[in-house]
């Protein structure tokens, strides 16, 4: 049964199925994702990335995978267990950071 047949095959399926083919898919999504940074870890200790010609480990994946320095970044933050706040852009300095706008802070309160 191909992708399409199976989608289409859905429909039949109860709510109590339904919901346990969501939980399955999602379990095979956490395997093949733990997977990830052991295949990145081996490619790095065989030094696989220079040999086929990149530039560094991290630029392999990029390449290989056809997605962007960021993406690749977001994955292994979300791999590694947390999800950094905010992934400037190449082209964005990290020097000149937005500054807080204190203006519009409340007042703080004292004691009387």
């Amino acid at each position: 049964m191909d992708q399409s047949t199976a989608a289409l095959a859905l429909w039949r399926l109860s709510d109590d199925e339904l919901t346990t083919r969501l939980l399955a898919c999602e379990a095979r999504l956490d395997r093949d994702y733990a997977e990830v940074p052991a295949i990145v870890g081996e490619v790095n200790q065989r030094g696989l990335a220079q040999a086929r010609g990149h530039q560094d480990c991290p630029a392999f994946p990029t390449q290989v995978l056809r997605v962007s320095d960021r993406e690749i970044t977001q994955r292994l933050a979300r791999m590694n267990g947390h999800i950094p706040e905010f992934i400037p852009p190449r082209w964005l300095d990290p020097r000149q950071r937005p500054m807080r706008d204190h203006a519009h802070d409340p007042p703080t309160r004292t004691a009387a």
